[in-house]
């Protein structure tokens, strides 16, 4: 269907040029979702990918105080052409969750392959897939120069996979400062994202 439509992030995000996203620069945004709410977001920017095409996506990293649950999102933009995001909704398809449809590579070595649809934000603006982070996943992310390259796995027949690559700054303060309420809870998550090899 040609080349995607171009989606603004939440928050006016730009799409970032990453055609050597090993060296990127980039930078933490910090969002507060609900007013008079205690909830910050850490986002990051990064560049998907599917046959040649590019369209922004984002991953977002939280910890309400309250709930002292830490999450990590990657936002699609719904937009995306000719790719069926609906397939990944059990609930809605009546078909079994596929257990690994998304992997997350960083420093080269596969941290996480878990995650699970959450939804479809904001009048079908994107869809959203989550997970709890673990210590092994924070630190592979926090090394300096090094990036994450997420893939989701198509579902329909003939669609390919989606490639997500987004590079962290080296200053990571910003992700660990929003997480530090769920700090416990991180440590904890050890056989909730395994360190495979």
């Amino acid at each position: 269907m040609g080349r995607f439509f171009r989606m603004a992030l939440a928050g006016g995000a730009a799409l970032l040029a990453l055609s050597d996203w090993g060296f990127a620069q980039t930078q933490w945004r910090v969002a507060t979702p609900f007013q008079d709410n205690p909830l910050k977001v850490a986002v990051l920017t990064g560049e998907g990918t599917v046959s040649g095409n590019t369209f922004p996506v984002s991953l977002e990293f939280s910890c309400h105080p309250a709930a002292g649950v830490p999450r990590v999102v990657l936002r699609v933009p719904s937009m995306v052409a000719d790719w069926d995001f609906h397939a990944y909704d059990s609930a809605a398809t009546n078909m079994a969750p596929r257990r690994r449809f998304l992997t997350v590579m960083a420093s080269n070595r596969r941290v996480l392959d878990r995650p699970r649809f959450t939804g479809i934000d904001g009048e079908n603006a994107s869809f959203m897939f989550s997970w709890q982070p673990n210590e092994a996943l924070l630190s592979r992310l926090a090394r300096q120069n090094d990036g994450a390259l997420i893939v989701l796995d198509g579902l329909r027949r003939g669609q390919g996979n989606l490639e997500a690559r987004f590079v962290f700054p080296a200053d990571v303060s910003v992700m660990r400062d929003v997480l530090a309420p769920c700090s416990d809870a991180v440590a904890g998550q050890k056989k909730v994202a395994s360190d495979a090899e």
